[in-house]
């Protein structure tokens, strides 16, 4: 039996069209996506060959958006399954104003640059999140659009906030940090860091408390910071 035909791929709701639904799928405007959603919940052969279908048309819409970008077979294969499984989770929230292919697409796009964006800080040394030099300085804004007194003060306060973290935080709150500052994906850092996410939460909420107080101790307000930004 294929994964396509497994029960991952069955929907919560049932083998059969929920009784809820029958009026709401009656008004979807795109006759397309109408049929679209009945045959997802119909039968299971009829379910079955309406998933294979749209596992063809997502795998051609993924190939041709990232084409040149070196993405392997695989990871196409892997992103389409969990897309698939994805739409069926939320097939009641689609209201048929748009064509299903463009919405299931779409689904599918997201996953795809979820899991690319994953692998991007899945390999990053964690040792690399307490460097000074990662995570803060890239909050700097490109210089040739400021004046020099507001560059200069940009500069002084991520060289204090850098200060800051290196004298009042702990090694995990420093590497939590700055893998925030960095754009690293919170699961991805929860999980280098080997932490549940609400814990990660807890770890980041101290952290910014710390620096807000010391912050406010080196003469700076919040207010002042987030406008140098701006």
């Amino acid at each position: 039996m294929s994964d396509l035909e497994s029960n991952e791929l069955v929907p919560t709701t049932g083998t059969t069209e929920p009784s809820g639904d029958a009026a709401r799928i009656a008004e979807m405007a795109d006759e397309s996506a109408r049929k679209w959603v009945q045959r997802l919940y119909g039968g299971r052969n009829e379910r079955a060959k309406a998933l294979e279908e749209l596992r063809s048309i997502l795998l051609r819409g993924l190939r041709a958006a990232f084409a040149g970008d070196n993405v392997s077979d695989d990871l196409f294969e892997d992103a389409v399954q969990d897309s698939l499984m994805k739409i069926l989770r939320n097939l009641d929230s689609f209201e048929g104003r748009s064509r299903f292919e463009s919405w299931a697409t779409s689904i599918a796009l997201r996953t795809l640059l979820s899991e690319l964006r994953h692998r991007r800080y899945q390999d990053i040394p964690l040792a690399s999140l307490s460097d000074p030099n990662r995570g803060v300085s890239s909050a700097q804004p490109d210089r040739s659009e400021t004046s020099p007194d507001v560059q200069m003060m940009k500069q002084q306060v991520v060289a204090v906030m850098h200060r800051l973290i290196d004298e009042h935080l702990s090694e995990h709150q420093r590497s939590a940090l700055r893998g925030v500052l960095a754009g690293i994906p919170s699961d991805v850092l929860a999980n280098r860091l080997h932490l549940q996410r609400n814990a990660l939460y807890k770890l980041l909420h101290d952290a910014r408390q710390k620096l807000k107080q010391g912050l406010a101790q080196e003469g700076y307000e919040g207010a002042d910071l987030l406008s140098l930004f701006e």
